[in-house]
Protein backbone atom coordinates (compact mmCIF):
# COMPACT_ATOMS: atom_id res chain seq x y z
CA UNK A 1 0.00 0.00 0.00
CA UNK A 2 2.90 2.43 1.29
CA UNK A 3 5.12 1.29 -1.71
CA UNK A 4 2.19 1.97 -4.17
CA UNK A 5 1.49 5.14 -3.62
CA UNK A 6 5.56 6.19 -3.38
CA UNK A 7 5.80 4.73 -6.63
CA UNK A 8 3.44 6.88 -7.84
CA UNK A 9 4.70 10.04 -6.79
CA UNK A 10 8.41 8.92 -7.60
CA UNK A 11 8.05 6.63 -10.02
CA UNK A 12 12.55 6.51 -10.33
CA UNK A 13 12.30 4.64 -7.05
CA UNK A 14 9.12 2.54 -7.25
CA UNK A 15 10.07 -0.56 -5.82
CA UNK A 16 8.58 -2.56 -8.66
CA UNK A 17 11.42 -1.15 -11.21
CA UNK A 18 14.25 -3.66 -9.78
CA UNK A 19 16.90 -1.10 -10.64
CA UNK A 20 18.19 -0.63 -7.02
CA UNK A 21 17.79 -4.80 -6.23
CA UNK A 22 19.79 -5.40 -9.38
CA UNK A 23 22.74 -3.21 -8.23
CA UNK A 24 22.37 -4.91 -4.54
CA UNK A 25 22.47 -8.30 -6.26
CA UNK A 26 25.97 -7.20 -8.28
CA UNK A 27 27.41 -6.03 -5.03
CA UNK A 28 26.20 -9.53 -3.04
CA UNK A 29 27.60 -11.42 -6.22
CA UNK A 30 30.82 -9.57 -5.35
CA UNK A 31 30.94 -10.08 -1.59
CA UNK A 32 30.24 -13.77 -2.06
CA UNK A 33 33.63 -14.14 -4.23
CA UNK A 34 35.28 -12.43 -1.98
CA UNK A 35 34.13 -14.40 0.74
CA UNK A 36 35.01 -17.42 -1.07
CA UNK A 37 38.33 -16.58 -2.09
CA UNK A 38 38.77 -16.29 2.21
CA UNK A 39 37.26 -19.57 2.89
CA UNK A 40 38.22 -21.56 0.73
CA UNK A 41 41.81 -20.33 1.41
CA UNK A 42 40.99 -21.78 5.23
CA UNK A 43 39.71 -25.02 3.80
CA UNK A 44 42.32 -26.05 1.83
CA UNK A 45 44.99 -24.95 4.34
CA UNK A 46 43.01 -26.92 6.65
CA UNK A 47 42.92 -30.07 4.51
CA UNK A 48 46.13 -29.75 3.43
CA UNK A 49 47.20 -30.01 7.70
CA UNK A 50 45.24 -33.28 8.39
CA UNK A 51 46.11 -34.43 4.81
CA UNK A 52 49.86 -34.43 4.69
CA UNK A 53 50.62 -38.06 4.25
CA UNK A 54 48.27 -38.13 1.08
CA UNK A 55 51.70 -37.78 -1.53
CA UNK A 56 49.00 -37.60 -4.58
CA UNK A 57 47.11 -34.47 -3.47
CA UNK A 58 50.47 -32.34 -3.15
CA UNK A 59 52.41 -33.89 -5.09
CA UNK A 60 52.10 -31.29 -8.01
CA UNK A 61 53.45 -28.47 -4.91
CA UNK A 62 52.30 -26.56 -2.18
CA UNK A 63 51.32 -23.43 -4.29
CA UNK A 64 49.18 -25.41 -7.51
CA UNK A 65 47.26 -27.13 -5.03
CA UNK A 66 46.19 -24.64 -3.39
CA UNK A 67 45.21 -22.45 -6.34
CA UNK A 68 43.41 -24.97 -8.20
CA UNK A 69 41.77 -25.94 -4.90
CA UNK A 70 40.36 -22.54 -3.77
CA UNK A 71 39.21 -21.72 -7.64
CA UNK A 72 37.35 -25.46 -7.69
CA UNK A 73 35.48 -24.55 -4.41
CA UNK A 74 34.85 -20.77 -5.64
CA UNK A 75 33.41 -21.40 -9.04
CA UNK A 76 31.30 -24.49 -6.94
CA UNK A 77 30.03 -21.78 -4.60
CA UNK A 78 28.99 -19.62 -7.41
CA UNK A 79 27.72 -22.54 -9.94
CA UNK A 80 24.83 -22.92 -6.40
CA UNK A 81 24.41 -18.90 -6.12
CA UNK A 82 23.22 -19.44 -9.90
CA UNK A 83 21.04 -21.95 -9.28
CA UNK A 84 19.39 -20.43 -6.60
CA UNK A 85 18.72 -17.68 -8.87
CA UNK A 86 17.37 -19.68 -11.43
CA UNK A 87 15.01 -21.71 -8.88
CA UNK A 88 14.04 -18.02 -7.76
CA UNK A 89 12.90 -16.41 -11.01
CA UNK A 90 11.47 -20.06 -12.37
CA UNK A 91 10.05 -21.51 -9.01
CA UNK A 92 8.32 -20.66 -5.97
CA UNK A 93 10.39 -19.14 -2.81
CA UNK A 94 13.65 -18.00 -2.61
CA UNK A 95 16.04 -20.25 -4.10
CA UNK A 96 19.12 -19.86 -1.83
CA UNK A 97 17.14 -20.75 0.79
CA UNK A 98 15.62 -23.49 -0.81
CA UNK A 99 18.98 -25.42 -1.38
CA UNK A 100 20.25 -24.46 2.24
CA UNK A 101 16.86 -26.00 3.62
CA UNK A 102 17.73 -29.24 1.21
CA UNK A 103 21.11 -29.54 2.06
CA UNK A 104 20.49 -29.48 6.04
CA UNK A 105 17.59 -32.04 5.24
CA UNK A 106 19.62 -34.00 3.27
CA UNK A 107 21.99 -34.58 6.86
CA UNK A 108 18.70 -35.75 8.68
CA UNK A 109 18.51 -39.67 7.49
CA UNK A 110 22.74 -40.19 8.42
CA UNK A 111 21.97 -38.01 12.04
CA UNK A 112 19.21 -40.79 12.46
CA UNK A 113 21.22 -43.39 11.47
CA UNK A 114 24.13 -42.57 13.86
CA UNK A 115 21.56 -41.77 16.57
CA UNK A 116 20.20 -45.00 15.75
CA UNK A 117 23.35 -46.63 15.78
CA UNK A 118 24.49 -44.80 19.36
CA UNK A 119 20.81 -46.07 20.90
CA UNK A 120 21.57 -49.76 20.00
CA UNK A 121 25.24 -49.77 21.57
CA UNK A 122 24.14 -48.60 24.44
CA UNK A 123 25.85 -45.61 24.06
CA UNK A 124 22.84 -43.27 24.76
CA UNK A 125 19.65 -43.65 26.68
CA UNK A 126 16.43 -44.74 24.96
CA UNK A 127 14.67 -42.79 27.98
CA UNK A 128 17.10 -39.71 27.32
CA UNK A 129 16.59 -39.90 23.56
CA UNK A 130 12.26 -39.64 23.71
CA UNK A 131 12.86 -36.84 26.24
CA UNK A 132 15.27 -34.93 23.71
CA UNK A 133 12.85 -35.62 20.89
CA UNK A 134 10.08 -34.16 23.18
CA UNK A 135 11.55 -30.82 23.65
CA UNK A 136 12.77 -30.78 20.07
CA UNK A 137 9.01 -30.81 19.32
CA UNK A 138 8.14 -28.55 21.19
CA UNK A 139 10.79 -25.84 20.17
CA UNK A 140 9.87 -26.55 16.64
CA UNK A 141 6.00 -25.41 18.01
CA UNK A 142 7.84 -22.16 19.59
CA UNK A 143 10.04 -21.62 17.11
CA UNK A 144 6.73 -20.91 14.56
CA UNK A 145 5.28 -19.22 17.06
CA UNK A 146 7.73 -17.02 17.00
CA UNK A 147 8.12 -16.72 13.53
CA UNK A 148 4.61 -15.92 13.05
CA UNK A 149 4.16 -13.47 15.76
CA UNK A 150 3.95 -9.78 14.88
CA UNK A 151 2.87 -6.49 16.56
CA UNK A 152 0.81 -4.30 13.99
CA UNK A 153 0.41 -0.80 14.17
CA UNK A 154 -2.27 0.68 12.75
CA UNK A 155 -2.04 3.67 10.07
CA UNK A 156 -4.82 6.00 9.04
CA UNK A 157 -4.61 7.75 5.47
CA UNK A 158 -6.66 10.63 4.76
CA UNK A 159 -8.15 11.55 1.16
CA UNK A 160 -5.63 12.67 -0.92
CA UNK A 161 -4.98 13.51 -4.78
CA UNK A 162 -1.83 12.16 -6.56
CA UNK A 163 -1.93 13.31 -10.54
CA UNK A 164 -5.40 12.71 -11.68
CA UNK A 165 -6.25 10.37 -9.39
CA UNK A 166 -7.65 10.50 -5.89
CA UNK A 167 -6.92 7.81 -3.26
CA UNK A 168 -9.66 7.41 -0.35
CA UNK A 169 -9.14 7.21 3.52
CA UNK A 170 -8.04 3.80 4.47
CA UNK A 171 -6.88 2.08 7.33
CA UNK A 172 -3.76 -0.53 7.15
CA UNK A 173 -1.14 -1.33 9.39
CA UNK A 174 2.64 -1.94 9.79
CA UNK A 175 3.97 -5.41 10.72
CA UNK A 176 6.45 -5.60 13.37
CA UNK A 177 7.90 -9.07 13.80
CA UNK A 178 8.80 -10.06 17.01
CA UNK A 179 12.09 -11.12 15.41
CA UNK A 180 12.17 -9.23 12.69
CA UNK A 181 15.70 -10.09 11.79
CA UNK A 182 15.24 -13.89 10.87
CA UNK A 183 18.33 -15.85 11.16
CA UNK A 184 20.94 -13.29 10.01
CA UNK A 185 22.09 -11.84 13.80
CA UNK A 186 23.07 -15.96 14.32
CA UNK A 187 25.21 -16.41 11.20
CA UNK A 188 26.33 -13.11 11.65
CA UNK A 189 27.17 -14.02 15.35
CA UNK A 190 28.87 -17.11 14.18
CA UNK A 191 31.00 -16.14 11.30
CA UNK A 192 32.69 -13.36 13.19
CA UNK A 193 33.20 -16.03 15.73
CA UNK A 194 34.29 -19.25 13.53
CA UNK A 195 36.72 -16.88 11.23
CA UNK A 196 39.27 -16.17 13.87
CA UNK A 197 38.72 -19.33 15.27
CA UNK A 198 39.96 -20.87 11.96
CA UNK A 199 43.07 -18.63 11.91
CA UNK A 200 44.02 -19.75 15.14
CA UNK A 201 43.08 -23.44 14.67
CA UNK A 202 44.93 -23.15 11.20
CA UNK A 203 48.05 -21.54 12.89
CA UNK A 204 47.80 -21.94 16.27
CA UNK A 205 49.93 -24.74 16.36
CA UNK A 206 53.28 -22.12 15.49
CA UNK A 207 52.23 -19.03 17.30
CA UNK A 208 51.56 -19.31 21.53
CA UNK A 209 48.82 -16.83 22.16
CA UNK A 210 46.90 -17.99 18.97
CA UNK A 211 46.60 -21.82 20.00
CA UNK A 212 45.51 -20.21 23.47
CA UNK A 213 43.05 -18.41 21.50
CA UNK A 214 41.78 -21.29 19.69
CA UNK A 215 41.57 -23.08 23.02
CA UNK A 216 39.57 -20.35 24.57
CA UNK A 217 37.29 -20.36 21.78
CA UNK A 218 36.11 -24.08 21.83
CA UNK A 219 32.86 -23.99 20.41
CA UNK A 220 31.45 -26.10 23.96
CA UNK A 221 33.08 -23.18 26.03
CA UNK A 222 31.78 -21.10 28.24
CA UNK A 223 33.46 -17.52 26.91
CA UNK A 224 32.26 -19.16 23.45
CA UNK A 225 28.36 -18.89 24.49
CA UNK A 226 28.30 -15.80 26.55
CA UNK A 227 30.32 -14.30 23.18
CA UNK A 228 27.78 -15.74 20.85
CA UNK A 229 24.77 -14.56 22.86
CA UNK A 230 26.31 -11.15 22.92
CA UNK A 231 26.30 -10.69 19.25
CA UNK A 232 23.77 -12.13 18.15
CA UNK A 233 21.68 -9.94 20.87
CA UNK A 234 23.39 -6.93 19.34
CA UNK A 235 23.18 -8.04 16.00
CA UNK A 236 19.51 -8.44 16.42
CA UNK A 237 19.47 -4.60 17.23
CA UNK A 238 21.86 -3.54 14.40
CA UNK A 239 19.60 -5.28 11.33
CA UNK A 240 16.75 -4.12 13.33
CA UNK A 241 17.65 -0.68 12.92
CA UNK A 242 19.04 -0.82 9.26
CA UNK A 243 16.02 -2.83 7.90
CA UNK A 244 13.21 -1.17 10.08
CA UNK A 245 14.26 2.78 9.85
CA UNK A 246 11.68 4.29 12.69
CA UNK A 247 12.42 7.73 11.11
CA UNK A 248 12.23 6.93 7.91
CA UNK A 249 8.87 4.87 8.16
CA UNK A 250 7.70 7.82 10.09
CA UNK A 251 8.22 9.72 6.88
CA UNK A 252 6.81 7.74 4.91
CA UNK A 253 4.12 8.20 7.04
CA UNK A 254 3.31 11.77 7.25
CA UNK A 255 4.64 12.09 3.32
CA UNK A 256 1.68 10.18 2.58
CA UNK A 257 -1.41 11.92 4.75
CA UNK A 258 -1.10 8.58 7.04
CA UNK A 259 -1.36 9.42 11.03
CA UNK A 260 -1.17 6.57 13.85
CA UNK A 261 -4.17 7.15 16.17
CA UNK A 262 -3.25 8.46 19.54
CA UNK A 263 -0.12 9.68 18.53
CA UNK A 264 1.05 13.41 17.58
CA UNK A 265 2.44 13.55 13.99
CA UNK A 266 6.35 14.93 15.36
CA UNK A 267 6.32 11.76 18.06
CA UNK A 268 5.71 8.68 15.45
CA UNK A 269 9.29 8.18 15.63
CA UNK A 270 9.50 8.40 19.03
CA UNK A 271 6.82 5.24 19.98
CA UNK A 272 8.29 3.35 16.94
CA UNK A 273 10.92 3.49 18.36
CA UNK A 274 9.68 2.88 21.57
CA UNK A 275 7.83 -0.30 20.06
CA UNK A 276 10.55 -1.77 18.31
CA UNK A 277 13.19 -1.76 21.27
CA UNK A 278 10.60 -3.31 23.54
CA UNK A 279 10.02 -6.70 20.64
CA UNK A 280 13.59 -6.74 19.81
CA UNK A 281 14.99 -7.71 23.22
CA UNK A 282 12.55 -10.41 24.14
CA UNK A 283 13.08 -11.62 20.32
CA UNK A 284 16.95 -11.81 20.38
CA UNK A 285 17.00 -13.35 24.02
CA UNK A 286 14.64 -16.03 22.39
CA UNK A 287 16.95 -16.30 19.42
CA UNK A 288 19.75 -16.56 21.59
CA UNK A 289 18.14 -19.45 23.26
CA UNK A 290 17.51 -21.15 20.05
CA UNK A 291 20.88 -20.25 19.27
CA UNK A 292 22.42 -22.38 22.34
CA UNK A 293 20.11 -25.16 22.24
CA UNK A 294 22.53 -27.55 20.29
CA UNK A 295 25.40 -26.72 23.20
CA UNK A 296 23.18 -27.28 26.16
CA UNK A 297 21.95 -30.52 24.78
CA UNK A 298 25.85 -32.17 23.91
CA UNK A 299 26.80 -31.00 27.63
CA UNK A 300 23.62 -32.72 28.92
CA UNK A 301 22.71 -35.41 26.92
CA UNK A 302 26.02 -36.17 25.36
CA UNK A 303 24.40 -36.39 21.84
CA UNK A 304 26.82 -36.10 19.06
CA UNK A 305 26.63 -33.21 17.10
CA UNK A 306 25.67 -34.04 13.72
CA UNK A 307 22.29 -34.61 15.77
CA UNK A 308 22.23 -31.62 18.00
CA UNK A 309 23.00 -29.23 15.22
CA UNK A 310 20.13 -29.91 13.93
CA UNK A 311 17.58 -29.44 17.11
CA UNK A 312 18.49 -26.04 17.32
CA UNK A 313 20.84 -23.04 16.29
CA UNK A 314 20.67 -21.77 11.98
CA UNK A 315 19.20 -25.24 10.83
CA UNK A 316 16.59 -25.28 12.69
CA UNK A 317 15.70 -21.51 12.06
CA UNK A 318 16.38 -21.99 8.72
CA UNK A 319 14.57 -25.03 8.06
CA UNK A 320 11.33 -23.25 10.10
CA UNK A 321 11.72 -20.26 7.96
CA UNK A 322 12.03 -21.41 4.68
CA UNK A 323 9.61 -24.53 5.08
CA UNK A 324 7.04 -21.38 6.52
CA UNK A 325 7.76 -19.42 3.45
CA UNK A 326 7.29 -21.71 0.98
CA UNK A 327 4.13 -22.87 2.11
CA UNK A 328 2.89 -19.50 2.32
CA UNK A 329 4.14 -18.55 -1.51
CA UNK A 330 2.25 -21.98 -2.52
CA UNK A 331 -0.89 -20.80 -0.89
CA UNK A 332 -0.86 -17.55 -2.28
CA UNK A 333 -0.26 -19.03 -5.83
CA UNK A 334 -2.83 -21.44 -5.45
CA UNK A 335 -5.23 -18.51 -3.89
CA UNK A 336 -4.68 -16.69 -6.91
CA UNK A 337 -5.60 -19.07 -9.13
CA UNK A 338 -8.89 -19.73 -7.34
CA UNK A 339 -7.90 -23.22 -5.82
CA UNK A 340 -8.16 -24.02 -2.45
CA UNK A 341 -5.13 -23.93 -0.05
CA UNK A 342 -3.08 -25.91 1.96
CA UNK A 343 -4.51 -25.99 5.31
CA UNK A 344 -8.27 -25.20 6.24
CA UNK A 345 -7.64 -23.11 9.17
CA UNK A 346 -5.46 -20.55 9.66
CA UNK A 347 -3.31 -18.23 7.14
CA UNK A 348 0.34 -18.72 6.48
CA UNK A 349 2.31 -16.07 6.18
CA UNK A 350 6.01 -15.25 4.79
CA UNK A 351 8.93 -13.92 6.42
CA UNK A 352 9.35 -11.55 4.16
CA UNK A 353 5.46 -9.87 4.16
Amino acid sequence: MLGKEIGAEFPDIDPRNGGGRKKIQGYQRIGTVAVCLIQSFAVTQYAQSISRSVDNLLSMGMVPFTIIAILTVTTGTMFLMWIGEQITKRGIGNGISLLIFAGIVARLPQAIWELGGRVRNNDLNLVQVIVVFVIFVAVVALVVFEQQGQRKIQVNYAKRVVGRKMYGAQNTYIPFKINPSGVIPVIFASSILTFPLQIASTIGGNVAWLAAVSRALSPNGALYTILYVLLIIFFAYFYTQVSLNPIEIAKNIRENGGSIPGIRSERIEEYLTKILNRIVLPGSLYLALIAVIPTIIQGLFHFPSSISYLMGGTSLLILVGVDLDTMSQVEGLLKMHHHEGLTKRGRLRGRNL
